[in-house]
């Protein structure tokens, strides 16, 4: 079990613990790719968009599910419908989102440990949980360099 510490500079703690071992080509690679998920971690929370939810267009942009809750207890028929609703739909968010953000840094350990087809098809499952509820700009970015690290073919030869 790998333990991480809460510092504020996630990628610097990552490059001390594997600058050393990287090899030269994919150094400047790494370091951008720790960088993203430095800026994209703690990014995506919750519902943190404007939406129209359901029959009744319901604006959940920062609702959270206990506050959904509440309103739907307060109300009643078609509106207390809506907000049930919206309960379980906010509650789905939050969980996505801490499985993306948890499998975002799987494949940063993963690209660590030069395991570059794992950690691309570890981000790639973030990317694809958080696009079932929008378009996904927190995890791509990150999908999107690895992906690139490993069409160069900067990942398959170690060069000294």
């Amino acid at each position: 079990m790998c333990i991480v510490p809460q510092s504020a500079n996630f990628s610097t703690y990552l490059k001390q613990q594997t600058m050393a071992r990287l090899m030269p080509v994919t150094r400047q690679t790494t370091e951008t790719i720790l960088q993203l998920y430095d800026n994209a971690r703690g990014s995506w929370w919750g519902c943190n968009w404007h939406t129209q939810f359901g029959p009744k267009k319901l604006n959940l942009f920062n609702v959270k599910p206990h506050q959904a809750r509440l309103i739907a207890e307060a109300t009643s028929g078609e509106e207390r419908d809506a907000w049930d609703s919206a309960a379980l739909y906010l509650i789905r968010i939050d969980a996505d989102a801490k499985f993306a953000e948890k499998t975002a840094l799987q494949a940063i350990h993963l690209m660590n440990k030069e395991h570059w087809p794992e950690a691309l098809a570890a981000i790639e499952s973030a990317v694809r949980r958080e696009s079932i509820h929008r378009e996904s700009t927190t995890w791509r970015p990150i999908r999107d360099a690895i992906a690139n690290a490993c069409k160069d073919g900067q990942t398959l030869s170690h060069q000294n």
